[in-house]
């Protein structure tokens, strides 16, 4: 989970903000980066609940990181539900 919320989701913003002069190669780096993120933190989460025992601390850090990737999926899903996502060359 260190690797998609330190690296690749500050990367996918980044490009979404200084690199929007490159259409389109801006937005499928950015779509990766999200993409590599949401893998990275369901590997984390599927590391998590295996190797997490049922100690009250980690019990709660498990949900919570449950919760994370569940709002990041959401996230991620968006664009394809409301369908108004578009790539237009300039």
């Amino acid at each position: 989970m260190f690797a998609a919320f330190v690296i690749f989701l500050p990367f996918a913003i980044l490009t979404a903000f200084a690199f929007k002069n490159w259409q389109p190669y801006w937005f499928y780096v950015h779509i990766t980066a999200i993409v590599l993120a949401l893998v990275s933190a369901a590997a984390g989460l599927v590391v998590g609940f295996t190797l997490i025992n049922d100690d009250t601390y980690e019990w709660v850090h498990k949900w919570v990181g449950t919760a994370v990737v569940a709002a990041l999926l959401i996230q991620v899903s968006t664009p394809l539900i409301s369908n108004q996502v578009t790539i237009t060359d300039s």
